[in-house]
């Protein structure tokens, strides 16, 4: 099998009616994860780098899981609007967080990984459409 063919059984596996269900129940396990992790002081990273690595990740893969579970026009907005909300909404909690602190940087990495999760996420479906 090439890396081709897998790709095109991936795609059909990813853009079929019966894995919306699992990949919803994988986004929302997404962002409880998120959320969880952002907020309690133990899960903190210690490096400011890591952290926004850590960020941009975890706001790219949500936002790539979210428009493969919820396909359709106009959602990539929607979605993306709602996954930098809760980035914000994140840091602002995090001020009332002991051991945790929010900040404007970080919300500004979760733009950016959510803006390469839309635009990864288009780019993917356009390519496994015309294979």
């Amino acid at each position: 099998m090439s890396v081709r063919d897998a790709e095109r059984t991936l795609s059909g596996i990813l853009l079929s009616r019966g894995a919306r269900g699992p990949l919803a129940a994988l986004f929302f396990l997404g962002v409880v994860v998120v959320t969880v992790g952002s907020l309690r002081p133990e899960f903190a990273i210690p490096s400011e780098e890591a952290s926004w690595v850590a960020h941009f990740i975890a706001y790219a893969g949500l936002t790539v899981i979210g428009t493969l579970a919820y396909p359709g026009r106009g959602r990539l907005l929607v979605l993306a609007v709602g996954l930098v909300a809760l980035g914000f909404a994140i840091e602002i909690a995090q001020l009332y967080v002991p051991g945790r602190y929010g900040a404007v940087d970080d919300g500004v990495v979760d733009i950016c990984g959510v803006a390469f999760g839309c635009f990864t996420s288009r780019w993917l479906r356009r390519r496994w459409r015309e294979g």
